[in-house]
Parts: C-alpha cells; structure tokens; sequence
C-alpha cells in the first residue's frame, strides 16, 4: 500500500474562527457556559449548556455553543447533534457550523490517514489495534462529511491490506459512487475475482459463481463506458472461459489479438476456444501462428495436432456419409491425418512420457494406413500406462 499523504487541511485552524458574544445579558447558564469556554473547562460548559438548552430549546446560540464544546470533547455525534438542533432553530451560525464540521471531518481524516501509515511498520500485535483506530476515525468522519471520496477510498485500501475484501468492496463502490473513477471499478473488479478464486479454493461452488458473475457485470459495464480499455480483456476472457461461457469469451479474445497479433498465448486460446466449438480449420490457423513464433511450443504442438485429427475425423465422416449414398469417395482427410501425425511426432520426441500423445499418434497412424507405425505407438501407449 502506498503511504498516505495527510490532508494539510483545516486542522491548522484549530477553531480559531469560532466567535463568542461577549457577556451579553442572557441566562445564568449561557454566561457561565461561556466562562467555563474561556477556561477551556469544557465538562462544566457541557454541563451548563446542556441545562441551558434544556431550559430554552430554541435557543440557537446555546445549541451551536454546546456543539463547539463537543467539540473540544472529541464527542463527534454529540456535536453534530447539537449542531443540527441549531440549524433547526435558525441559520444564524450556518457557516459556523460549515466550518466546524470541515474542521472535525479533517482531524478524524488525518488521524486515520496517520493509523493506516503507522499500520507498514508496526508490530503484528499493534497493526489490528491501529486498524480498528483508523476504521473508527474515518467511520466517523463519514457521519461528519459522507459525500468524501476520499474517505471512502482510503477505507477500502485499509480493507484491501488487511484481508478483508467484502468490505473492501463494499468502500470501493462508495467512493465510486462520490467520485467516477475508472481507477475505483477496477479495484471492484479484482476483489470480486479474488473472492471468486478463494470460493474456488475452498469447493463453494455457489460463491464462486456469484463472485465470478459480479466480476463479469463490473466488467460489462467498464467496457461501455471506455470501450478500448484493453486492460480489462484478460479479466473479461478468463471469467468467461472460467465460467463455461467460450461463446461469450470470443469477442474479447478477437479482440485482445486484434491488439497483440505476436502475443503467442492469445493465438493458443483463442484457437483452442476455436477448436472446442468445432471451428478447427480456423483453429489451426491460430495456433499456427504459436508455431511459427516457436516450433517446439508444447501446448502448440499438442493442440494444433489435435485440431488436425478433429479435421480429418470430420471430413472422413462426411466421405463415409457420402459413401453409404452411393457416392464417390475422395480421401481428403488423409492429408489432415498426416499432418497430425507429423505434430505427435515432434511432441513425443520433446515429451516422451505422455501415453496420451502415443495413442493420438497410433490414431493418426491408423487413419493414415500407417499400421505398423499406429502398432508401435499402441504398444508405447501401453507400456507408459503400466509403469
């Protein structure tokens, strides 16, 4: 977490900007309030006013008096309580009372701010004690000014780094919500991925659903108000793909290699989402790209091989079909076939422990006539199997 900076705000002023009358002619309580004010004895000006506005409820000046020396007693609702009981009398002392609020909400920002900063080198034992102080000053400084982004913010990164990523959120959306921040949704997304893959973790299937689609809605809703925001494509992509939604992931993935057209990864998951929707010639397009960049790319190798024996099982499907009708048949898949093979050639020279790949090499070897070679590779299949 980046340390923060304290608003070098109001704090300084430190109420000098509360005026008093002087000892006009007013009740017993009012005149003693303001001795004790004077005096800086600010339990007996408590005392006093309270009997006073107990007394005389209207009275604007005593309830605004009684709310500066709450004040000075670090007794925040009380003040505010006294404050609006003022406002409601008149608005005699308005902007008095504007100021002060200004001035309280600064204090209780400046003391989270200093919480949270003293929270990167304190001991284990003293971070909890600083981070339910920091909680309790911003908390505070909400009721005091609740249309403050900051403090929302600066609430969320206190969540974020102690682990507590619902709340976390919870604050994000909050100072989004007083400040639109692109910046602000992206940290809504990441927590919402987080909890996603912690539910992952612990088998909550149901949680991680709900998390991964609250990801996906954020996400939604990024991309249409910055369309070109390919800093969200990964995000967007995997959830999709995560989620079982290939369809849905496509648009963004095209998108992601319009904009990386060298990235080798894209071009394997996309041909891959390709192949897996049955599109295997284009399939083979993409991931041939990942070969072209490098010839022994494994997931290339494997997954380009894979999309060739689709092909060829497709088209020698459709030869069969045509056959059964009478018709001619025209072996095309052969060359499909053969390239697979030529694929699990490379592959089991580079990764000679994989039955699998032996027994998609025999398959290839079969389809292309090739049965002592698909025998072999049977038999090596087998042998990797009983090991």
């Amino acid at each position: 977490m980046k340390k923060l900076s304290l608003y070098a705000l109001i704090t300084a002023l430190v109420f000098a900007w509360f005026t008093f009358n002087g000892f006009q002619c007013g009740s017993t309580e009012l005149t003693s309030a303001k001795l004790y004010i004077q005096r800086s004895d600010w339990p007996n000006a408590e005392a006093a006013l309270v009997k006073e506005v107990q007394k005389n409820p209207a009275d604007a000046e005593g309830w605004y008096d009684l709310g500066y020396v709450r004040y000075n007693l670090a007794n925040y609702p009380g003040m505010l309580d006294a404050f609006t009981q003022s406002l409601k009398v008149s608005d005699q002392f308005k902007t008095q009372i504007q100021t002060a609020k200004g001035s309280a909400w600064a204090l209780l920002f400046n003391r989270g701010v200093s919480d949270q900063n003293r929270m990167l080198t304190a001991s284990k034992d003293s971070v909890s004690i600083l981070s339910n102080d920091a909680i309790n000053s911003y908390r505070q400084s909400i009721t005091i000014n609740p249309d403050s982004a900051a403090t929302y913010q600066n609430m969320a990164a206190l969540f974020h780094n102690t682990g507590q990523t619902d709340s976390e959120i919870v604050y994000w959306n909050l100072a989004r919500q007083h400040k639109n921040d692109p910046l602000f949704t992206s940290y809504i997304i990441d927590g919402y991925i987080r909890l996603g893959d912690e539910a992952t973790t612990k088998g909550d299937t149901a949680t991680e659903h709900k998390d991964d689609l609250a990801a996906v809605a954020e996400l939604q809703k990024a991309f249409q108000d910055n369309p070109n925001d390919t800093l969200l494509l990964p995000a967007m992509i995997n959830l999709y793909i995560k989620l079982g939604r290939t369809a849905d992931a496509m648009p963004y993935m095209k998108k992601a290699l319009d904009n990386n057209p060298n990235d080798k990864t894209l071009q394997n998951n996309y041909g891959l989402l390709l192949l897996q929707q049955g599109n295997f010639q284009e399939a083979i397009d993409h991931i041939g790209m990942v070969l072209k960049a490098d010839s022994n790319d494994i997931d290339g190798l494997r997954n380009e091989s894979v999309a060739y024996l689709r092909l060829g099982e497709q088209k020698k499907k459709a030869e069969m079909d045509k056959a059964a009708k009478g018709g001619k048949v025209e072996k095309t898949y052969l060359s499909d076939f053969q390239n697979a093979a030529h694929l699990l050639e490379r592959l089991t020279s580079i990764k000679s422990d994989d039955a699998d790949l032996y027994e998609a090499l025999g398959t290839a070897y079969a389809n292309c006539g090739m049965n002592k070679q698909a025998e072999a590779a049977l038999k090596s299949a087998d042998r990797l199997r009983k090991k």
